[in-house]
């Protein structure tokens, strides 16, 4: 099926609420990502961008090193035979980078993240397949559906786009379709956000509401529960009997019992990292996989020596390193972005040419990755080309709060902000 983000969360909710076994595909911009239920809990996630991989996020946390990852991606290259193939949480704490329960700690916000990231899409394709044996080898982090809508809200939304999700419900008198413990518990609500959404009693309108609470987080909470469909609207102020007619009415939401909140994950296969310090070699991966793997990994260690080229000013041999990366992994369109931002600096000036490339690359790998520092800092270059320092100081600040370390972007804002205030 293809449809919206909300027809998406719909279907997220039903599987949740009905109890399903099974995995859900979602393919949306090049990405595929699979969410796993078991028995209408959400326990796993996995998804194809290089953003989320394990080693990437712990580095962006702060957890490691950029160094200490990359020495972790040429120990997985090495220990990567045709039989087994280790993983990136086992080598990091192998080598002392991290601890067990870092790593378990990241792997859990990771799950979360990637579930949140479903809802970023605009049209999104998806198709459900029961059955346990997809469940085969899945590491378990159980989850509610709830909250990772408020979080994929918070991080790929802005006011602009939650309007037309609240447009229904704009002018109407807003009023809950649920129960507010049930909200509460199935969203995971602090106190504060609890009375907050007490707020929503049909005395006001969706309008008004919102100007009243005028914080982001309103924003956020008010867009989830409409696209968890637990808000209803009257043309006029409704009477108390209707409101609670409506918080009891057709049940959205899955019972707390039938999915509940949070547990300590439950590591059911070696597939997520073990208990002991010194990782044991685990059950031999299919062969398949082992491929895939070491593909995947053979073209992380190009991206990896090309990034230390590119620090260096070596940018021929920056552009070999990822041009190998890309033809590895011609979908991960980071490394060709990465590829033609390298060839371009061996060039005097950024031709017309050029410029398209780099433009339709850089928008292609933030679409793929939201979150990516490189494609805004790349734009803010090529609007820097163009001279048009308004749109390249907007993008290179991205740039900037996405990636403090790049000392280009910082050095660039700090220059264009004082040239604009001239």
């Amino acid at each position: 099926m293809i449809g919206t983000p909300t027809q998406l969360v719909h279907a997220l909710l039903a599987l949740q609420r009905d109890r399903e076994t099974g995995v859900l595909v979602v393919n949306a911009e090049a990405v595929t990502t699979l969410a796993y239920f078991l028995g209408g809990k959400l326990v796993f996630a996995e998804e194809g961008a290089l953003g989320e991989t394990l080693g990437r996020l712990l580095v962006s946390n702060g957890a490691i090193t950029a160094e200490q990852y990359s020495r972790a991606v040429n120990v997985m290259n090495d220990q990567t035979v045709d039989s087994q193939s280790p993983r990136m949480g086992e080598v990091l704490v192998q080598l002392g980078y991290v601890t067990v329960e870092k790593v378990q700690q990241a792997l859990i916000a990771q799950v979360q993240r990637r579930v949140a990231r479903l809802i970023q899409w605009e049209r999104p394709a998806w198709d459900f397949d029961r059955g346990t044996d997809w469940l085969d080898g899945v590491p378990s982090y159980p989850m509610r559906v709830e909250p990772r809508i408020l979080q994929g809200l918070r991080l790929f939304y802005d006011r602009a786009r939650m309007g037309p999700l609240l447009a229904p419900y704009w002018d109407g008198h807003l009023m809950l379709r649920a129960n507010v413990d049930l909200i509460a518990g199935c969203f995971g609500l602090t106190s504060a956000q609890v009375r907050v959404v007490k707020t929503i009693n049909g005395t006001r309108t969706t309008k008004a509401w919102l100007a009243d609470q005028g914080a982001d987080d309103a924003w956020s909470l008010v867009t989830a529960l409409a696209m968890a469909g637990v808000l209803a609207v009257a043309d006029a102020p409704p009477s108390t009997r209707s409101i609670e007619q409506a918080s009891t009415g057709r049940r959205q939401l899955a019972t707390l019992e039938a999915a509940p909140t949070y547990e300590p994950p439950e590591v059911r296969h070696s597939a997520a990292i073990p208990k002991s310090p010194i990782p044991s070699a685990g059950a031999p991966a299919p062969d398949s996989t082992t491929h895939e793997r070491r593909v995947k990994l053979g073209a992380e260690k190009a991206y990896q020596l090309g990034l230390e080229h590119l620090a260096a000013e070596r940018y021929d041999e920056a552009e070999q390193q990822f041009a190998e990366a890309a033809r590895s992994l011609p979908r991960a369109t980071e490394y060709h972005l990465y590829e033609l931002w390298a060839a371009s600096q061996c060039l005097p000036d950024l031709d017309a040419a050029t410029v398209k490339q780099l433009e339709e690359a850089a928008f292609t790998t933030a679409k793929q990755d939201s979150g990516h520092p490189f494609p805004p800092y790349v734009l803010g270059q090529v609007a820097l080309s163009r001279g048009d320092k308004g749109t390249a100081l907007r993008y290179l600040k991205v740039a900037q709060h996405r990636d403090p370390s790049n000392k280009d972007a910082v050095m660039l804002v700090r220059q264009l902000s004082a040239s604009t205030k001239k």
